[in-house]
């Protein structure tokens, strides 16, 4: 995604690691400036309801006559964040996660302070007061979650398979 190109940062894109449940796929990770950031990015059109708790949100497009479900994004970012706390097991660095929309779609009023627009993540950075950290230790688990991300493209068939027998049991 350009905008987090545009953020200067190192970053990772479309990274696989390896979790408690197998294999997840993580949109973006970015090592920014005091934290290592973890995104989760949406490009729904539509206007999307749901919840912070519940299991799924909906998109409902062409007046809403048309419901599509699908997980919620936080809870899915939530996984993301602990398979990276996993790989970086052992290094104290802050490790914050973002569910940032790409797309056209309007959210329900408690969604709202759920998902950062695309137009601004770079305020995120800009704006959050420093965290405390360790320079030297952020590096470090940088080059350990970089590792971590290298080990898991081997397996991206594997998680693609995965992904496709949970799909066929959903549609059941």
């Amino acid at each position: 995604m350009r905008e987090v190109r545009a953020l200067g940062f190192p970053a990772l894109h479309d990274a696989i690691l390896a979790d408690l449940f197998g294999l997840t796929q993580i949109d973006h990770l970015v090592k920014s400036s005091d934290a290592i950031i973890v995104i989760e990015t949406k490009t729904f059109g539509g206007h999307i309801t749901g919840s912070r708790h519940g299991n799924e949100w909906v998109q409902h497009l062409v007046g809403g006559e048309i419901r599509h479900p699908f997980q919620n994004p936080v809870h899915q970012n939530h996984r993301h964040r602990q398979a990276v706390e996993a790989a970086v097991a052992g290094y104290d660095v802050p490790i914050i996660g973002y569910v940032v929309s790409a797309g056209s779609a309007t959210f329900a009023e408690d969604l709202m302070g759920l998902v950062v627009p695309v137009d601004r993540l770079g305020e995120m950075f800009r704006d959050n007061p420093p965290r405390p950290h360790d320079p030297r230790m952020l590096d470090r688990a940088w080059q350990r979650l970089v590792d971590a991300v290298a080990a898991g493209e081997p397996r991206r068939e594997e998680h693609q398979d995965l992904l496709r027998v949970r799909r066929n049991i959903d549609s059941h």
